[in-house]
């Protein structure tokens, strides 16, 4: 139930629009909530829920911010570089990431997320990963690792697929 929860909204800064939309499947249907997400999602998304299906944190490409929508400690500045500064509302891209449980290490979650660049020839030129441990802070985490650099070049977003046998 990692992906239970789906956030939408945009121009938080807008008079009158501080409001955003969590749809959430608990049920096994959609149930839809207005939420003060505090930022805006505009193209960039991540979202990650626990096993449970409990909302832990999101970002819009700039920040990570914890399940009350508030920035994570250490989750500011994530996708450094000049279209982090030349954006300051929300990050410009295509592609996201994801976010997955880190393997042997409880309560802790990869959060893969991808750059972009003004050379538009190279969709992702950088793919970073951050650690966040949901122990942190009263369980509200904590971004222990930031922009640690995966890969550099012509990279394509990310995707995940859980294997056959359940666990890998």
């Amino acid at each position: 139930m990692h992906d239970n929860n789906w956030i939408f909204g945009y121009n938080y800064n807008s008079p009158g629009n501080n409001n955003g939309c969590l749809l959430h499947f608990e049920h096994g249907y959609p149930e839809f909530s207005v939420v003060d997400v505090k930022h805006d999602f505009g193209l960039y998304c991540i979202i990650c829920s626990d096993s449970t299906g409990n909302l832990l944190f999101h970002t819009n490409g700039r920040q990570i911010r914890n399940r009350l929508h508030n920035v994570m400690e250490g989750g500011d500045t994530i996708n450094p570089g000049p279209i982090w500064s030349d954006y300051p509302n929300d990050y410009p891209s295509l592609g996201s990431g994801l976010s997955i449980p880190a393997p042997g290490l409880k309560n802790n979650y990869y959060v893969i997320h991808t750059s972009n660049s003004y050379d538009f020839s190279i969709p992702y030129p950088i793919l970073y990963y951050s650690l966040i441990d949901m122990n942190q802070n009263g369980g509200l985490g904590k971004v222990i690792s930031k922009n640690i650099i995966l890969a550099e070049g012509d990279i394509y977003s990310p995707v995940i697929i859980k294997h056959g046998n359940g666990r890998d």
